[in-house]
């Protein structure tokens, strides 16, 4: 019989399972927590700073090196290394640096270094480092100054600078006026003045400059008049101008220690023209064909006297950067960069280039040395694990410090490998049923061991799937029968399953964009073909056929939406019905571009494209759908991230070609915060009864908006459970409880559950709305043990779980 004690208990719980049934159990939580809500603001998302990039993050135009050692670089970039440098940086021997706030706008086109060892750059712009100037500059190792404005106009620019043997700076480009005096697109400054160099060919603007070994300076120009391909040639013997020559359209120039001058042409493929000194003039003599190729390749003279010439490789693992002994062409060390678009000879004789991957490389002698900081990550592909950490694949060898092979996860507070990592980039991440996961790429192993561009890891280690695919997968899927189906190819597409034992080719509708399980288990695959489904061995075109497919997104309760076109539904945003898309209840508005969506821990959607406002609200790219409404978030250029996946505690993953996030430098990589993060606690301990300890645990995290599922484990067959739920704690024994057993809850909400194998699941839907976030609630479960008749043995109670309601 029970005690009256344990009656009271039961009748007020009865009573509280009325009233939170009468009101929904969400609006009278809600009720309780806004009673005692401590005031709590807005919880935005929270930039964190990310990875450095790889020295200059874009393409280098132009390298200087100076007397001293120090090396300058120019072009289209914005920061070096961990620093914001604006199109222009310093080497400091370490790291680069920047100069001032840099260059906000326009070009720099040429650098050259003073007698007094100060840095001048010329190019296209008004103003450096704050300060107004016109396409001319000079640093003096802590501030820019003007020597005098080149130009006027919006037209005007410098093309090219070159000191003299006497310490006179010749500036050439499209100007008829330096400071102040009149000119024809060439000036000298003697280091008071600028003056005309006498010349007046007539031409429309003068490209290039070249010092000649015997001390005289060559210039190249633009005849004038439309159309015109011809490359007037002048040379100035200290005195005077005279006329020497012309060829075609020429990128470069450089002068061999014979006297000969050797022009790039203007061709694809590439071709160098050498013309030789004729005592009046150059003349074509022979025609060179380097083994690289560019619109604009670089050249210039080593100190040995060989003729360097830098450009793009013409086959995958040869050289950017050959040198032409007399007889035929070799390559300038091994593990040169990647490409090169200028070359300059160091004063101890090192060799630098300037281009793309690394952008800033020095050559010795003896080896390649790239000039700044690791190769900034690319991700390519991110998955949320059901741990709630998140793996990213890409390009990179390491991530927050730590040493990775081109896939790691997050775990919450750090990166951390997965083994030995893959041997190249990894393209697509997905997860099979038994948890392991399937990742394809570019890459020959994994592990170590011989893996053919698709990998398995299973916690623990990786093993191949077979002999692997000849092409790199951009797409990844495995169907509930744990067959694995990779594609992608781009112009050349592809699909192939593998069934466990055997790889099958499929014809592919066009090249696969996206790949994502549904919850029939079958597989859906998405392109700009539409949505094909595989099902039973075949693949099906399912209605809407003319739609694009970008991307899939998986809420916590498996519907599928798709980010893309669909013209037929008039939405960039739709829902998989199970047998055709609809619009989505969280349409996103048709003037959206978008790339990517995926779901927050407490369910909010968030998608990335070309959204420049969230109605009415200014918006950079990102926004945030909370089940009701759209809002912006953050601030990062949508259309620049390719693949996003938030964790477990809130916290969020872009990968993509961006920069800088939130004013962080982050390379490729942007990660951003809760900052009303949500914590899940212990208290108490469960007490043991006829199945042994009654233990209740969570996998996940509290959030506001979102439904808390907890497992009470341990309980014994047949037998009830009651799930209590309340805001302050107690401590005192439980009625009819077992040695031990206690009630660390005040309860306020009480639920009855119908444990199944002695497993009783427990949910409580956490209310959205100011001042719930921070608010702690407490759970824990009370089981009831029956005999074959159904009269109570006795109780048991587990631990409680003491929830810190986070917000996103």
């Amino acid at each position: 019989m029970p005690v009256p004690a344990y009656a009271a208990t039961m009748k007020q719980s009865r009573s509280a399972c009325r009233h939170a049934l009468y009101l929904g159990l969400p609006q009278w939580l809600g009720l309780h927590l806004a009673a005692v809500a401590v005031g709590q603001g807005p919880c935005p998302l929270a930039w964190q700073p990310g990875p450095a990039a790889g020295g200059p993050n874009g393409v280098v135009r132009v390298v200087q090196s100076m007397s001293n050692g120090t090396v300058f670089a120019a072009g289209d970039f914005t920061l070096a290394d961990a620093t914001l440098t604006n199109r222009i940086a310093r080497w400091d021997g370490a790291t680069w640096q920047p100069l001032g706030s840099g260059l906000a706008a326009g070009t720099i086109e040429a650098m050259a270094e003073l007698p007094n060892g100060n840095l001048v750059v010329g190019g296209s712009f008004t103003a450096i480092g704050g300060v107004t100037v016109r396409n001319l500059a000079v640093w003096n190792g802590s501030v820019w100054s003007s020597i005098g404005d080149l130009g006027q106009g919006s037209t005007s620019r410098v093309n090219a600078l070159r000191r003299l043997s006497n310490g006179d700076l010749i500036a050439a480009g499209v100007f008829t006026v330096a400071g102040g005096a009149a000119v024809d697109n060439l000036a000298r400054w003697d280091g008071t003045t600028w003056s005309s160099m006498g010349a007046n060919f007539g031409w429309s603007s003068v490209r290039h400059l070249q010092p000649m070994p015997n001390g005289d300076l060559v210039a190249v120009g633009v005849q004038s008049g439309p159309g015109s391909t011809v490359s007037p040639i002048a040379r100035w013997n200290g005195l005077a101008w005279s006329a020497a020559g012309q060829a075609g359209p020429i990128g470069a120039m450089t002068a061999l220690p014979s006297g000969d001058l050797v022009f790039a042409q203007l061709t694809i493929p590439s071709r160098l023209a050498v013309y030789a000194d004729a005592g009046t003039a150059f003349q074509f003599s022979a025609q060179l064909i380097p083994p690289v190729s560019s619109v604009n390749l670089a050249l210039g003279v080593s100190g040995a006297g060989e003729l360097l010439v830098g450009g793009a490789p013409q086959n995958a693992g040869t050289s950017s950067l050959v040198r032409f002994t007399g007889s035929g062409w070799s390559a300038v060390g091994t593990g040169g960069p990647g490409s090169v678009q200028c070359l300059q000879i160091a004063a101890n004789g090192d060799l630098l280039t300037g281009g793309v991957d690394p952008r800033v490389a020095r050559f010795d002698g003896q080896s390649w040395v790239a000039l700044g900081a690791p190769a900034a990550p690319i991700v390519h592909a991110t998955l949320r694990l059901p741990s709630g950490e998140v793996v990213l694949g890409g390009r990179f060898s390491m991530l927050g410090g730590v040493a990775v092979n081109n896939i790691a996860r997050w775990n919450g507070s750090t990166y951390a490998p997965l083994g030995a990592g893959v041997s190249g980039p990894v393209l697509a991440l997905a997860l099979a049923p038994n948890g392991d996961l399937l990742v394809g790429g570019e890459f020959g192993s994994a592990g170590g061991a011989s893996a053919q561009n698709v990998a398995r890891w299973n916690g623990s280690a990786w093993s191949t799937l077979g002999a692997g695919v000849a092409q790199a997968p951009g797409v990844i899927a495995v169907n509930l029968a744990g067959e694995v189906l990779v594609g992608g190819g781009g112009s050349n597409p592809f699909l192939g399953v593998w069934n466990g034992l055997t790889w099958t080719g499929l014809t592919p509708p066009g090249n696969a964009l996206a790949m994502t399980r549904e919850a029939s288990g079958d597989v859906l695959v998405g392109g700009g073909f539409g949505t094909y489904r595989y099902s039973g061995g075949v693949l099906q075109a399912v209605p809407f056929a003319s739609h694009l497919v970008r991307r899939f997104a998986v809420d916590a309760n498996g519907e599928v939406f798709a980010v893309g076109f669909f013209p037929s539904l008039t939405t960039r945003l739709a829902r998989w019905s199970g047998s055709a898309w609809v619009p989505a209840v969280v349409a996103a508005p048709i003037d959206w571009a978008l790339n990517v969506a995926a779901f927050l821990p407490n369910g909010d959607l968030v998608v990335g494209g070309a959204i420049s406002s969230v109605f009415g609200q200014p918006a950079t790219g990102l926004a945030q759908f909370d089940g009701t409404s759209w809002r912006p978030l953050l601030g990062l250029q949508g259309e620049s991230v390719w693949t996003l996946a938030a964790s477990a505690d809130g916290t969020v993953f872009f990968g993509g070609s961006f920069a800088t996030a939130g004013g962080f430098v982050s390379a490729g990589l942007a990660r951003a915060a809760a900052t009303c993060p949500a914590s899940l606690a212990t208290a108490g301990a469960g007490c043991s009864g006829g199945a042994g300890p009654v233990t209740l645990a969570s996998d996940s995290l509290p959030w506001a908006g979102a439904p808390f599922r907890s497992l009470a484990s341990g309980l014994t067959t047949p037998s009830l459970a009651v799930h209590l739920v309340g805001l302050q704690p107690n401590n005192v024994p439980l009625p009819l409880g077992a040695a031990g057993c206690g009630l660390f809850v005040d309860p306020v909400l009480v639920d009855l559950l119908l444990p199944a194998n002695g497993v009783a699941a427990a949910t409580i839907t956490l209310p959205r709305g100011p001042g719930v976030a921070g608010i702690v609630v407490r759970s824990q479960v009370v089981g009831v043990e029956l005999d074959p008749a159904g009269a109570i043995v006795r109780l048991t109670s587990s631990n409680a779980l003491e929830l810190t309601v986070g917000a996103l």
